[in-house]
């Protein structure tokens, strides 16, 4: 009885595996944490930058470490990047030239803070 249950289990979760439901939000949300610590981090500067070099200010992550960005926004041409800079931690990014990258409502990164000998 039971190697047919776990085979019925099996069978039954194939088909979901895999499979990602469309995002139906218009924004998505980015998550800042410490990699040192998890500690969520706040104030970090979010930057989109294009493909001409030129950098618009997205905003600040609040006490949460989160800020919510318009996928329009990201969506305009010639966007290449998103930039997370805050002082005392070397930046991260993401690159926006994987159409699959918005279809997440949220996305977490983490900033490795300078070490100070």
């Amino acid at each position: 009885m039971r190697p047919f249950l776990l085979l019925f289990c099996v069978a039954l979760c194939l088909p979901l595996g895999g499979t990602v439901p469309a995002s139906s939000s218009e924004t998505i949300t980015f998550s800042v944490a410490s990699s040192a610590s998890d500690k969520k981090l706040d104030g970090v500067l979010l930057l989109l930058t294009g493909s001409d070099g030129k950098l618009v200010e997205l905003g600040h992550t609040d006490g949460n470490g989160r800020l919510a960005v318009s996928k329009d926004q990201l969506r305009q041409s010639g966007s290449a990047a998103i930039l997370f800079c805050r002082e005392r931690f070397f930046c991260g990014a993401f690159r926006l030239d994987d159409p699959k990258f918005l279809e997440a409502d949220y996305r977490i990164i983490d900033l490795a803070p300078f070490a100070v000998p």
